[in-house]
Order: C-alpha cells, then sequence, then structure tokens
C-alpha cells in the first residue's frame, strides 16, 4: 500500500507540473506617425488638450475666419486673430513655415489698389514682416521654420499659441476707405 500511495504521490506531482505550465498570448501593435495643426478663433479659445479626443481634434476646420475686424480702434497695436494648435505623437519635433498674403481690398473688380502691411506673430515671437509692396496674388514666407515641438520630445505632444498681427500704421492711414481688406496667413507644419 505505501509503494502504491508513493505512485500516485509522484502521479499528482508529475501532473501538477503539467497542468501549471503559463499560457501567453503576443500581439503586435503599429502606430503610424502624426502630426496635426489646427486654427481655433478667439471666440472658441485655444483647444482644451487636457479633454483631447483624436477625433474631435482631426474634425476641426482647417481653414477659418478670425472674424476679427482691424479698424481706428485697434489698428496701432497687436491684434489678436485666434489660435494655433498643433499636436504630435512623434518624437522628432514638430515646424511650422509661415506665408501670408498682404492686406488688400478683395472687392470683385475694384479699382482700388491699396495695400495695407503687417507683421505676424506667434505668441510673443515675430515671425514674418508683410510688406505693402507684395502683389495682392503673392504670398511673404517666413525667413526659417518656427518649432512647435522640440526635437528631443519622448511622448506625444500638444500644444498651443495665439496668433497676432500688428498692421503699419502708416499703411493704414494711407490705404484707401474700404470695408473688404482680406489678408490669408499659412502655416504648414514640418515633422521630422
Amino acid at each position: 500500500m505505501k509503494k502504491t500511495i508513493a505512485i500516485l504521490l509522484i502521479l499528482v506531482i508529475g501532473m501538477v507540473g503539467v497542468f501549471a505550465a503559463d499560457a501567453k498570448l503576443d500581439f503586435t501593435a503599429d502606430v503610424s506617425k502624426q502630426s496635426l495643426i489646427k486654427i481655433t478663433t478667439l471666440t472658441k479659445e485655444a483647444y482644451d488638450f487636457d479633454d483631447f479626443v483624436y477625433e474631435d481634434f482631426f474634425d476641426l476646420d482647417d481653414t477659418v475666419d478670425s472674424g476679427i475686424i482691424i479698424d481706428e480702434d485697434n489698428f496701432s497695436a497687436k491684434v489678436a486673430l485666434g489660435y494655433l494648435n498643433y499636436w504630435s505623437n512623434q518624437t522628432g519635433g514638430l515646424k511650422t513655415t509661415v506665408s501670408a498674403t498682404v492686406l488688400a481690398d478683395r472687392t470683385d473688380q475694384t479699382v482700388n489698389t491699396s495695400t495695407i502691411g503687417y507683421n505676424v506673430y506667434l505668441g510673443e515671437v515675430f515671425i514674418v514682416a508683410v510688406p505693402n509692396t507684395l502683389a495682392k496674388t503673392a504670398s511673404q514666407i517666413a525667413d526659417s521654420a518656427t518649432t512647435l515641438i522640440e526635437s528631443s520630445t519622448t511622448t506625444s505632444s500638444s500644444g498651443s499659441m495665439l496668433i497676432e498681427v500688428l498692421v503699419d500704421p502708416n499703411d493704414y492711414r494711407l490705404a484707401l476707405a474700404s470695408d473688404d481688406y482680406t489678408a490669408t496667413i499659412t502655416f504648414n507644419y514640418e515633422a521630422n
């Protein structure tokens, strides 16, 4: 009987080893590189990245009308137009190259050839000067790209910067009267 118990004990111990083996399932994920920049107006404020939802950010418009009017009350000071919002899941950093058209009367078939020069700022940083001599159909491009996210980042990153302009007060005073002066500022992003 002792031999039978010893054999059963050995079998039980041996069986525990067989049924106690770990089971593993390996899988992989492939995360594609993505970077986005979006503009929001002052009325919408800067994008709240504390509640970041990729789909909501992705669905923001790529072209916006700031709705801000430069007039006698604000032409001699920096005027805030909106926010440049940016997000990237890359560690190589993110930059933007800024280009801008001159403030010009764009009324159809106008004889008004007046243009107004201005400077563009991101945050407190001067980015590009747009001279009043620029052709209405041309764009003035910044001399260098503006860094939004440093290349040494180790996580996905995001942020917002205030977009401001300062019109040339002399150009403003010399421009012909019109309610149709418009300009476009374009932000092209460069992911490293």
